[in-house]
């Protein structure tokens, strides 16, 4: 943005020995200043003769080649400006009388503002002792503005810039050059024509910046990258605006709010508010740009290009179009339909030739299998063969048979271009959503990043399209609007069929994340708020604007502004793996086919609807209905009568049954219902009243569901059947002392006690020793006691079984530990020889020939050597000298393999060379081996993923000693499980591996050993045992195929949903999880992993041991004949 300039002349001395009167020198040097503002228009103030003007108008007449406009005015006086500031030059003197006051107005009335410029003359001598405008402290001349001061010192005329950095600091003075008549105007040379690059350095002057922040933690992250996807507009531009305080050299004082301003009442509030009272200079974080905030502020720059827009993956071509007519173009469809039209016509001929021709047999008469000449038959044939279905009819004759057979071959290739279609066009995705109102008008659901300007602009949107949007998608009347925190939106886009309006920067952060490679292709923008990027905003006529343009420029040219953007910024993603994302089928792209089922089906369903209300009627006699428990929930009652006719009736508190009672204008309206079946009292719910009036008119009270009107139990017991293996445990059920003891029996009692309080219920509570399960055809345990009617209510979790679902009511998941096998990672040796891992087989294949290479190499130039020196005595009687044997040869090259040296060598240059390569190359070879076995020996095998991988490993086996493990694992019928029972943990003649918690952790951490544990229980006692580095490496496999534990009820209980919200409001509420977390432990983190080091066993050189006792019984063996062979030969020597 242009500074605005205002040139201030002063004159050094009285212009003329009498008032008003100007010398010729005095003109020249305001004719030269004018030139150098290359101002047009001048004004005047002055107290001057009218002969002191007339002179100026001459010298000015004659002295310039374009035309100047001139303008007079006196002190005090209004001057009118035009709308052309930029070529105004005003010119005052300073020796008139109220000077002071005059010029006060002038800046009052934003005279003395950019971009007019001013001269004022003075008739003071200059000197050294002060500014001449140390006596004008009350008038504020700003930095952005240019004040020219002119001073005659001696002969010639000193000119200097004047201005304030702000209201209250002092005068500053830049001098600008001197005139003199003999020189004219000289400018200084290292004059900088730009103010605001001149007036930069503001010398430590306090700047207010205001910052937004929506989260109040953000203050403490604002440059350390923590949360940084929460007011990520600020923590992007924190720094940047101490880089453009640091250009200005100024201090710098910071003042948060937490919205960016918005009109309200009158006033504006946040940041702009700020900005609108001048209580700050800058607004750290850029807003928007819209037409309100124009009035009260100005824009500056835009940092950071970052829009908000709608993001969603593009749904599949199912939820725009009927896939099942895509498949064929139209014209496709009617050929096809034509080909089986004419097949039809074809077949349906020689159906009835064949008839005529053999009508008359007996065979085809009583034949049921052959095709019979009607319409019908024919048809279903030909829909059956287009379905690819077959049939059980067909026709017996030649001709017949021929056109059966054409009919299933084109229908054959047709099917298979028609089915092979389906598949691609289920993998497509859907263009067609491009606009607002196809987004509006598509199926997606949507989401609204929950950030206050989003709030804001989607409420206030006026035209038709977006405020459809927000009232329709985003908060429809009665439910809540749905804005999201940003984690939570990205999770549901990756689901699909989800559009989350997000800043798009922050946003593409999380797809990352989450995404995966197939998932980031087909994202679809579309823009939403009709707003441009953020701008960076200062104060309405702040004096540093053009400073601060000239550094925001700056930074974003040296790529400092850059550097933040793309640190806290993700540009969109992207396809990298089209082809590695595969679309399960849903229900949406075989709805047309289940429509066109549920046509099919929908006379049925009449006439079964019929067939059932016409069978109800013989069901109305209450006595009916109460045999055979019709007034239990779902089934619904509208009765004529009176409430007290039904007192002998089971009415439970889940009954929805609402009694018309009859009065003189209309009926009042009662569902009564007992709370239990000990208390025989109906209690009367008001529902609300009929008349033929007013209608139904329905209490205030039915808007809450029946399970929540009738929690309140009134004090009525309610028994529960706990699970324990001690006796203590009854004294000590709400006690953490023993927690390792019947914890989840402890666990479930506690997060139960809040669902009493909520029904407002005694509990009573009985124990037992087991779960339950069948025996002899009957349950025990807990599940007995539900069974039998003894308890209503489960006091233990309870694992999921097919049987168990036809006697109990699961209701919720409660915690979260699940049984699993936990094992250390064994050491790698336990699954693999580690002497052959450190190479791969390449590797190892040329290494081997290296080695024969170098055997054939050693083998010649020993030969060569030994013809060398056959004749010399040395090759004689030297026996460190290389042979040319063959067995000599390749025990020299194990030697050097093994660096062991040979106590032979060949004695030649050449041969000398061959060794010293044969054993440089095999000191590293050696090196690297040996590293790598080092490393191989510290690692750890992540082999065993699966139960086979368990039960083939070499890990011994056990499980947590209890009903439900020792159950499980006794009953189990997969192969690997029951294999894993009847061979590790219960072999035959052997005691079953099972044990206490605290010593199956144990062994987890001193041995090769799998354990069967409850989670939360036994990552408790591995906090307690092990050591840092003894944590990292635990590997889980499931045993149990369905290892969550529920709460549960008996089945049919009356109490089921006020069950099953209490429990629910107990979660909702964070109870179950205070629990769980006083008891339970998460699986511990690997912290330390670099610290741990373990000693060689016996099992990692076990093929070194292996390899050396092959060769120990050999070389046994060799010796033994070897033994032989020499007494047989003394022998025979002996006996010659």
């Amino acid at each position: 943005m242009k500074f605005l300039l205002i040139f201030i002349y002063c004159a050094s001395n009285y212009f003329g020995n009498t008032l008003g009167l100007v010398k010729d020198k005095e003109v020249k040097l305001i004719s030269d200043l004018q030139e150098h503002t290359n101002r047009s228009s001048l004004i005047f103030i002055t107290c001057w003769s009218e002969d002191a003007k007339v002179k100026v108008y001459k010298n000015f007449g004659k002295e310039k080649n374009k035309p100047i406009t001139i303008q007079f005015a006196n002190y005090g006086d209004v001057i009118g400006i035009n709308d052309e500031k930029e070529n105004i030059l005003l010119i005052a003197d300073l020796h008139c009388e109220n000077i002071s006051t005059s010029l006060k107005m002038y800046e009052e009335r934003k005279l003395f503002r950019s971009p007019l410029q001013w001269i004022l003359i003075t008739n003071e001598e200059k000197n050294n002792s002060g500014s001449i405008f140390d006596f004008y402290n009350n008038i504020d001349i700003l930095l952005d503005v240019e004040v020219m001061v002119v001073q005659k010192l001696q002969e010639k005329y000193v000119i200097e810039y004047v201005y304030k950095i702000s209201n209250q600091s002092r005068w500053r003075s830049e001098f600008f050059g001197e005139w003199s008549t003999s020189h004219s105007l000289q400018k200084r040379k290292d004059w900088i024509e730009v103010a605001a690059i001149r007036r930069r350095m503001l010398d430590g002057h306090v700047i207010s910046v205001c910052y937004v922040l929506t989260d109040a933690d953000s203050i403490n992250h604002l440059t350390d990258g923590v949360n940084d996807h929460i007011d990520t507009i600020t923590k992007v531009n924190f720094p940047t605006t101490n880089h453009l305080l640091d250009f200005l050299n100024a201090s710098r004082k910071y003042v948060f709010t937490d919205t960016w301003g918005y009109r309200i009442n009158n006033t504006w509030n946040g940041m702009t508010g700020y900005l609108n009272r001048a209580e700050v200079e800058i607004g750290g974080s850029p807003m928007f740009f819209t037409s309100q905030r124009i009035s009260v502020v100005e824009y500056i720059s835009s940092p950071t290009p970052t829009r908000s827009k709608f993001v969603f993956r593009q749904p599949k071509l199912s939820y725009e179009n009927n896939l099942f007519v895509l498949s064929f173009q139209k014209y496709l469809w009617y050929g096809s339909g034509a080909l089986i039209v004419l097949l039809f016509l074809f077949l349906f001929i020689a159906t009835i030739w064949e008839w005529k021709m053999f009508g008359k047999h007996a065979s085809r008469a009583g034949n049921s299998s052959v095709l019979q000449p009607n319409v019908f038959d024919v048809t279903f044939l030909v829909f059956a063969a287009t379905c690819q279905q077959g049939t059980h009819v067909e026709l017996k004759g030649s001709l017949g048979r021929i056109v059966l057979l054409q009919l299933f071959v084109a229908v054959t290739f047709l099917y298979t271009s028609y089915s092979a279609n389906i598949v691609a066009l289920l993998q497509s995705s859907s263009s067609q959503i491009r606009t607002l109102d196809d987004l509006l008008h598509s199926r997606l659901a949507f989401g609204v990043h929950d950030t206050v300007f989003n709030r804001y602009y989607f409420s206030v949107e006026t035209e038709p399209v977006r405020k459809a949007i927000y009232q329709t998608k985003i908060a429809p009347v009665g439910i809540k609007p749905r804005f999201m925190n940003m984690e939570e939106g990205i999770k549901k886009m990756r689901n699909g069929l989800f559009a989350f309006h997000m800043e798009t920067g922050v946003g593409y952060k999380f797809v990352g994340k989450y995404f995966q490679e197939g998932e980031k292709c087909g994202l679809k923008e579309i823009q939403y708020l009709q707003v441009i990027d953020p701008w960076l905003a200062v104060r309405k006529d702040t004096q540093f604007m053009e400073i601060l343009k000239i550094g925001t420029k700056r930074l974003q040219e040296h790529g400092l502004q850059q550097r933040e953007n793309r640190m806290l910024y993700e540009k969109r993603p992207k396809c990298l793996g089209r082809q590695e994302n595969f679309v399960s089928v849903s229900m949406v792209d075989c709805y047309p086919a289940i429509l066109i089922l549920s046509y099919g089906c929908l006379l049925s369903g009449i006439l079964l609807t019929l067939e059932i209300l016409n069978n109800s009627k013989n069901m109305l006699k209450n006595s009916c209905a109460n045999n055979i428990n019709l007034f239990r929930y779902p089934t619904r009652w509208l009765i004529v009568g009176k409430t007290e006719e039904l007192k002998n009736y089971n009415i439970n508190i889940d009954s929805e049954i609402i009694v018309a009672e009859e009065e003189r204008f209309g009926f009042n309206l009662y569902m009564p219902y007992k709370i239990s079946k000990s208390r025989n009292i109906i209690v009367n719910e008001h529902f609300g009243s009929w008349s033929t009036e007013n209608g139904l008119n329905k209490a205030q009270t039915m808007i809450f569901s029946t399970s929540m009107r009738r929690k309140n139990l009134m004090g009525i017991p309610i028994t529960i059947s706990s699970v324990i293996s001690e006796e203590n445990t009854k004294n000590e059920i709400m006690s953490l002392r023993n927690i390792f003891v019947d914890t989840v029996a402890k666990t479930s009692y506690r997060q139960i006690i809040p669902l009493f309080d909520f029904m407002n219920a005694t509990m009573v509570i009985i124990y037992t020793d087991t779960w339950g399960y069948i025996i002899n055809g009957s349950y025990n345990g807990m599940v007995g006691d539900m069974v039998r009617g003894n308890a209503d209510l489960a006091g233990t979790i309870i694992f999921i079984t097919k049987s168990r679902l036809d006697v109990l009511e699961y209701l919720v998941y409660p915690s979260p530990p699940t049984t699993k096998f936990v094992f250390r990672q064994p050491s790698l040796s336990y699954q693999n020889n580690l002497f052959i891992l450190p190479f791969k087989p390449v590797v190892w294949m040329c290494i081997f020939g290296l080695i024969l290479l170098l055997t054939i190499i050693l083998f010649i130039n020993a030969y060569w050597e030994r013809m060398k020196l056959d004749n010399f005595f040395i090759f004689q009687r030297d026996q460190t000298v290389l042979r040319p044997s063959l067995s000599d040869i390749v025990i020299m090259v194990i030697s050097a393999i093994s660096q062991q040296g040979s106590s032979n060598e060949l004695k030649g240059t050449l041969g000398r060379v061959v060794m010293f390569i044969l054993f440089f190359a095999f000191v590293f070879l050696y090196t690297s081996y040996s590293a790598n076995i080092v490393a191989l020996l510290q690692s750890n095998s992540n082999q065993i993923r699966t139960l086979s991988d368990l039960l083939n490993s070499r890990l011994e086996l056990g499980a947590e000693d209890t009903q439900y493990n020792r159950y499980h694992f006794s009953t189990a019928t997969e192969p690997i499980k029951k294999s894993i029972y009847q061979t590790k943990i219960a072999p035959q003649g052997s005691k079953a591996n099972f044990m206490s918690l605290e010593e199956g952790v144990k062994n987890i951490q001193t041995k090769p050993f799998a354990f069967n544990m409850n989670l939360g229980t036994g990552y408790k006692i591995v906090e307690r045992y092990f050591h840092e580095h003894e944590k990292c490496g635990l590997q889980e496999i499931q045993y149990i195929q369905e290892s969550k534990a529920w709460q549960t009820c008996r089945k049919n209980s009356p109490y089921k949903e006020i069950y099953k919200i209490g429990l629910m409001r107990n979660q909702e509420h964070g109870l179950n999880d205070r629990e769980n977390r006083l008891v339970y432990a998460k699986k511990p983190m690997c912290a330390f992993r670099g610290s741990s080091f373990d000693s060689v066993n016996m099992i990692d050189f076990y093929p070194a041991l292996l390899l050396l006792a092959y060769g120990t019984i050999l070389s046994v063996l060799s010796l033994f004949f070897e033994v032989v062979y020499w007494l047989r030969a003394r022998r025979n020597h002996l006996g010659s």
